[in-house]
């Protein structure tokens, strides 16, 4: 069966989050993923990859919810 560009969803945005054909791929050369890799690799294989890549690059900063205890933090404890 030939798939037709609607039900790849290439040039549709319907704002539901998801992506083309074109885009899924762009990101695997983003991510330096080889034509190799995308034959062996199930799309959440390269899905779950993608976002360890990402992770990888620009890291969460954890924001610093502590801070060093004061003798005003002992004595009301």
């Amino acid at each position: 069966k030939k798939i037709t560009e609607d039900e790849q969803g290439q040039g549709r945005n319907d704002g539901k989050g998801s992506f083309s054909v074109d885009t899924f791929l762009a990101l695997c050369y983003s991510c330096k993923l080889s034509k190799e890799d995308l034959e062996d690799m199930t799309i959440g294989d390269c899905l779950d990859y993608i976002d360890e890549y990402v992770e990888l690059r620009n890291p969460k900063k954890e924001q610093e919810n502590t801070r060093t205890a004061s003798q005003s933090d002992f004595d009301s404890f």
